[in-house]
């Protein structure tokens, strides 16, 4: 990413609607690890690993925001003031007990 000059780079997640198993329609947004995202409230949060290893795939994780928010929001996140709709913006990615807790709690994979 230095090379791209993308570096640092601020991302600022798209809200989607999806239909996930169990669930129905829901407003999804995705966080990736390693870059500083703003994130508008959603049903749901997609966590976006990268892989340990090359070649390896990354771990994509569905939860509840609420659960997220919970579990890490304070820690890994600072609400954007005066922003509508209610925006967040990553401090740093959850810590892998964290991660243990919301994958626990996840959501299953949206239908193929």
């Amino acid at each position: 990413m230095e090379q791209s000059g993308q570096r640092g780079a601020l991302v600022v997640a798209p809200l989607e609607l999806v239909d996930l198993a169990g669930e129905g329609a829901c407003t999804s947004v995705t966080w990736a690890e390693g870059r500083i995202t703003v994130l508008e409230t959603a049903d749901v949060l997609v966590l976006f690993e990268l892989p340990n290893a090359l070649g390896a795939p990354p771990t994509v994780t569905r939860a509840r925001w609420d659960v997220v928010a919970r579990v890490c929001g304070t820690d890994c996140w600072s609400t954007v003031p005066d922003l509508d709709p209610p925006r967040v913006i990553t401090r740093r990615w959850p810590t892998p007990d964290h991660l243990d807790i919301i994958r626990g709690l996840s959501l299953p994979d949206p239908p193929a």
